[in-house]
């Protein structure tokens, strides 16, 4: 098992749970991203379309959102417009076999945070997850007075990001 922490040099709060949205149809996939985070940091939900996504997205807060490139009802495209309208606005990570430069350019030009290529590689998988995480909870600092707390996991559990070494 990865340890969460490993690859960036933070540190997460052990009561801390990242809720991660999977939107896929492909099952290899979901099962391969939960054995990268078997960590209790991480709460990892799959949606297989972007209908049942968008219904979740807009009724918990989430996080995270890694989206498969083409999905049966529509794209990444359509899931970036439902992330930007939903609450506390999730970063949107596509993912895909065929992941480019191309991909990754239009990705990041219209605004979602990262590409990541299936099969997914651990190691990348952490970085990128860790990466939209942190900025997340430092854009939701800044738009927040000190003491409200930002809650981004499933069931209601609140988030606490603690900056430091291992």
């Amino acid at each position: 098992m990865i340890s969460p922490n490993w690859t960036i040099g933070v540190s997460m709060d052990p009561t801390t749970v990242v809720g991660i949205l999977h939107v896929t149809p492909v099952e290899a996939d979901c099962s391969h991203l939960r054995s990268i985070l078997r960590h209790p940091n991480w709460q990892l939900r799959r949606i297989r379309c972007c209908r049942d996504a968008r219904a979740l997205i807009h009724s918990r807060p989430i996080a995270i959102v890694l989206c498969e490139a083409i999905l049966p009802d529509g794209d990444w495209k359509h899931m970036l417009e439902e992330t930007r309208s939903a609450p506390g606005a999730p970063r949107l990570i596509v993912s895909s076999r065929l992941a480019d430069e191309r991909l990754w350019a239009e990705v990041l030009n219209l605004g979602g945070w990262d590409v990541l290529a299936t099969p997914f590689e651990a190691g990348e998988v952490v970085r990128v997850l860790f990466s939209a995480y942190f900025s997340r909870v430092q854009t939701s600092a800044l738009r927040q007075p000190p003491n409200v707390a930002d809650s981004l996991a499933f069931g209601g559990r609140g988030l606490v990001a603690a900056a430091g070494g291992r």
